[in-house]
């Protein structure tokens, strides 16, 4: 990721990036209309996954179901973008 959050990030952060982060990339490289679209939509996704984890503490929902949500969200922004384009 290119913009860290204020406060930089932290270690359980840099390993959630690293876990998941190929996947998350995949996905949005196969939903986004161009490569600018997937990164940014990819970036997004860990924006929102890092805004969650310091907003709220864990829930019973499992981290996949966050992580597709989460990419879902940031597929529908690249879709928008590349509607108006």
């Amino acid at each position: 990721m290119q913009h860290l959050p204020r406060g930089g990030i932290d270690e359980a952060a840099l390993a959630l990036l690293e876990r998941h982060g190929a996947q998350i990339l995949a996905t949005a490289r196969r939903y986004a209309a161009t490569p600018e679209d997937a990164e940014d939509a990819y970036q997004r996704a860990f924006e929102i996954l890092l805004r969650r984890r310091r907003l709220r503490a864990r829930t019973s929902s499992s981290r996949g179901s966050r992580r597709s949500s989460s990419t879902r969200r940031s597929r529908s922004a690249a879709n928008a973008i590349a509607t108006r384009r």
